[in-house]
This record gives structure tokens, sequence and C-alpha cells, in this order.
């Protein structure tokens, strides 16, 4: 990607020498087609920052006028400036081997050419021998295809995330820091097969029903926890309840029909109004808890422990002994 500081000078340079006039010819000016207006609609995009719609308007120009250098040069720039340098070389090496000696556009071209592979670093990505046919490297979030890998791939200077995973294996992650003008070889493998983590597994499920056991026992003391925290919480919800009536019927005593009260009236009212909200936050709080703490307990009683036992048994042909053996 251009540095902040150089990219006005690569703009501007890029700018005047695609908006150039051409030179004058004998015919008549050719008229404005359906690739001149997505070029321009491109350059539009680009003088407001607008890279990536840029590129879309000259990809399609491109499309319709496969030999307009001007739009290479233009795709080139909005790909260096989306951090693409691999993708903006490839073009900026499309418009120089099309570029005569005389064009003014040849020495910004080959200055741009020459940036990139100065700033940006190299990595060859290889896989280790051995590795399935159907082992996916990915790079950066992007998957690479079959011919990528073993070619030396242009990207931008910094870290890399390096993602390879196969059917079977338990796959592996590689961060790459790569410094400008480096060229680095790494070969990637998809991690052990997953069968060599079976005996850790088996060891482990070996001991999962003593642990489930436990973490029920636990709930389980939390959920009788809940259930002596609700009725302790129902309780002083009903206790409360009880004062919050007594001082009403003190409230009526001593108020008259508009609502008018004297001091123990007012005593009374204001005190009724503290229980009663005490009363109704606690009777809700101690119905939730012991809900609660019901469905933990249920929930998550012991398993029983297997019988033996000897039983008689009589039937019409004669009596005997039965072994029960119970789960």
């Amino acid at each position: 990607m251009i540095p902040s500081i150089l990219r006005p000078l690569a703009a501007c340079a890029l700018a005047i020498v695609l908006a150039a006039p051409a030179p004058l010819h004998a015919e008549p000016p050719r008229p404005v087609t359906e690739a001149d207006r997505l070029f321009e609609a491109g350059r539009d995009a680009s003088v407001k920052g607008d890279f990536a719609r840029a590129c879309l308007h000259f990809r399609e120009s491109l499309r319709l006028d496969p030999t307009a250098v001007g739009t290479l040069i233009n795709l080139g720039d909005c790909e260096e400036n989306q951090g693409h340098p691999d993708v903006a070389l490839a073009y900026y090496e499309q418009a120089f081997a099309r570029l005569s000696v005389k064009d003014d556009r040849l020495p910004l071209v080959h200055d741009r050419i020459s940036f990139l592979e100065k700033r940006s670093a190299r990595l060859e990505l290889r896989l280790g021998g051995g590795a399935p046919a159907e082992t996916t490297v990915t790079l950066d979030g992007r998957v690479l295809e079959r011919k990528e890998l073993g070619v030396s791939l242009l990207l931008p200077a910094g870290n890399h995330l390096v993602v390879v995973t196969a059917v079977g294996y338990r796959g592996s992650r590689q961060g790459v820091s790569l410094g400008s003008g480096e060229a680095r070889k790494l070969s990637v493998w998809p991690g052990p097969p997953l069968e060599e983590a079976v005996p850790t597994f088996v060891e482990h499920s070996a001991a999962a029903p003593h642990d489930r056991e436990r973490h029920a026992g636990v709930l389980r003391a939390l959920g009788i926890g809940a259930l002596g925290l609700g009725v302790a919480s129902l309780w002083v919800g009903s206790i409360t309840g009880l004062f919050a009536l007594d001082r009403e019927h003190l409230r009526r005593d001593n108020c008259d029909a508009n609502n008018v009260c004297n001091a123990t009236g007012y005593d009374a009212a204001r005190s009724g109004d503290t229980f009663a909200t005490v009363s109704t936050i606690t009777f809700a709080a101690g119905a939730v808890a012991v809900v609660g703490g019901l469905y933990l307990v249920l929930t998550n009683r012991p398993a029983p422990s297997p019988t033996t036992a000897i039983e008689p048994l009589v039937s019409p042909r004669g009596a005997g002994l039965t072994l029960r053996h119970a789960f």
C-alpha cells in the first residue's frame, strides 16, 4: 500500500499523466463509449478515495475495451491503495509491456513497479511431505489455489496468518511477520492426525461419570440453599404483609374520608407503604428461589446405586430362590 506521505504525490503524478491530452489526429474524435463512461466513473471514485468502487468500474471498462492501457494503470493504482500489491503489480506489468518507449506514462509505471517490489515482501508456501491431497491452505482469510502453492507471492510488509486444514487432521495456524523487501519460504502442514488424540480422550472419558456426579452434587447443594433462602423470604414476606395490613387498619381509624390524617394516621400510612413494598419484594424473591431450588434438586438427583438381593420364589411347580439385581 502507498505510504500516506507519498500517496498525494503519486496520485497527482498519475492524474497528470493519465489526464494529459491525446495527440492530435487527422481523424475526428471517436464517440464516447460505455467503456469510456465506466473509466470516468472509476476516476471519480478514485479521487474520492473509494478505491473498491473504482476498481469495479475499471475492471468492467477493461472488459469492454481490453486494449486500454490507461485502464490497466488505474486498476494497478486502485489495487495498490487497497493493499493488494500482487494484483497491482500484475496490472502494472501488463501496462508496461504494452507501452512504447516514447509514451510519457512509461517512467511512471516503471517507478510503481520498482516501488512495489522494494516496499513489499514475498512468501512462498509449500506443503510438507506426505500432506493429504485435499489439504486447504488459507492466507489472511483467502483460500489459496493449488497453483499458488510453491510460488513466490507478493504481499504487503507486515504480519500475516497461514491456516492449514485437512479432513482427519487437527489443523495448524502460523503467524508470519515479513519486512519490506524480505523473501521467505515456509513449509506448512495440517497438524497431527486426529487418531493421536484418541487415548487422551478415552482417559478423560473414564473419569467423566465421576466429574458429572460431582457437578450434580454442587448443583444439588445450590438448590437446597436456594430452597432455604426461598422459604425464609416467603416467611419474611408473610410477616411484613401482616404488618402492612395492621398499619392499614390503623390508618383508616385515624384518617377521614378525604384522607386527612392525624399524626398517628400519617405514621401508619407511611410505615404501611414500606411494609407493603418489602412484603411484595421478599415474597416474589422467595417464590423464585423456591422454584429454582426445586428445579436444581430434582434435575440433579444422585444416580441410584446398583443393588443385588436374593428373594424367595414360590410357584405351582415348587419353591426356590431368585437373584434380583437393580441398577
